[in-house]
C-alpha cells in the first residue's frame, strides 16, 4: 500500500511539474515553422527605421510598435523611408493575433518618399 501511495504521489508531482513548464515559442516575436501566419493590412506613420537591424517603428491607430522587416522587397523599401512618412504595411500575425514581422511596407499616396517633384506645366490661354 505504501508503494502504491508513493507511486501515485510521484506521478502527481511529475504531472504538476510538466503542466507548469512554459510551452516553447510563446514569446511575442518568435514564430514556429508549424504555426500559420495571417496577413494584416494597416496604414500608419513611420516613427523611425533601423536599416542595420531591419526594423521599423510605426504608429498605427495611435499605437506605436516596432517590428522586424522581412523579405527583399520590404527591406529595400525600408531603406527609402524616413520618420514622418505615411505607409501601408502588411504585418504577419499568428493565430493569437500577435504580430511577428512586417512582410510588406510601401509609402501611402501623398507620402514624401514617393512624391516626385515635377514642374507644373504651363497652361496655354
Amino acid at each position: 500500500m505504501k508503494r502504491l501511495s508513493l507511486l501515485l504521489v510521484l506521478l502527481l508531482a511529475a504531472g504538476v511539474a510538466t503542466a507548469q513548464a512554459a510551452p516553447a515559442g510563446t514569446t511575442h516575436h518568435k514564430s514556429s515553422a508549424s504555426a500559420k501566419l495571417k496577413p494584416i493590412k494597416a496604414e500608419g506613420e513611420v516613427v523611425s527605421v533601423d536599416t542595420t537591424a531591419n526594423t521599423a517603428t510605426v504608429t498605427v491607430n495611435g499605437e506605436q510598435m516596432t517590428h522586424p522587416v522581412k523579405g527583399k522587397a520590404a527591406i529595400a523599401e525600408l531603406k527609402k523611408l524616413k520618420a514622418g512618412d505615411k505607409v501601408s504595411l502588411t504585418v504577419m500575425a499568428n493565430a493569437a493575433g500577435e504580430h511577428q514581422y512586417i512582410s510588406a511596407i510601401r509609402p501611402s499616396m501623398g507620402s514624401t518618399a514617393t512624391a516626385e517633384k515635377k514642374p507644373m506645366a504651363k497652361k496655354k490661354y
